[in-house]
């Protein structure tokens, strides 16, 4: 359970840090408005929440850990495709 909250907030902080980031293309940077000790901790939690999600990512993702379905070859067999 401890995972799954730590995930949550990992993937709250990258929403966050990539509205941000695509916001201030329009000139809307609000992480920019944080100042102080709290910006700069906020920064360090998106780093660590990039990290993080970088490294358990692929253990933790049900889309990523379902393996592609494998076509068999003798599916076709028997049947005749005349044009």
């Amino acid at each position: 359970m401890q995972n799954k909250a730590l995930h949550m907030i990992s993937f709250l902080l990258l929403i966050v840090a990539g509205l941000d980031f695509g916001l201030s293309v329009f000139g809307w940077d609000f992480l920019g408005y944080l100042s102080g000790w709290f910006g700069t901790l906020v920064y360090i939690l998106i780093g660590f929440a990039a990290l993080y999600e970088l490294f358990t990512h692929k253990k933790a993702c049900n889309t990523c850990c379902v393996p592609a379905p494998v076509e068999s070859s003798d599916s076709h067999e028997g049947h005749d495709h005349q044009a």
